[in-house]
């Protein structure tokens, strides 16, 4: 009976271990009417086909995972950190 509670414990957490994380920002859609760059910023049509590959994230958040590395108590934590 051990070896079966053993068994299924095991089981349990190595299924918990392959669960994906996501801790991405919000993104938004650029576009040539809107490019969403800083007043400050100027932009000539080189630049502008650079920036709309690039995605437009809420300056707010402050931490950008794409790669979605971090976990949300991780991003919390270096939130609070900044």
């Amino acid at each position: 009976m051990k070896k079966k509670l053993l068994f299924y414990l095991i089981l349990f957490f190595t299924f918990l271990s392959f669960v994906p994380v996501h801790a991405a920002p919000t993104t938004f859609t650029r576009t040539k009417d809107d490019l969403r760059l800083p007043y400050d910023v100027g932009a000539n049509d080189v630049v502008i086909e650079e920036v709309l590959k690039t995605p437009s994230v809420d300056e707010k958040a402050k931490i950008y995972d794409f790669a979605n590395v971090l976990t949300e108590a991780e991003e919390t934590k270096i939130y609070i950190q900044i």
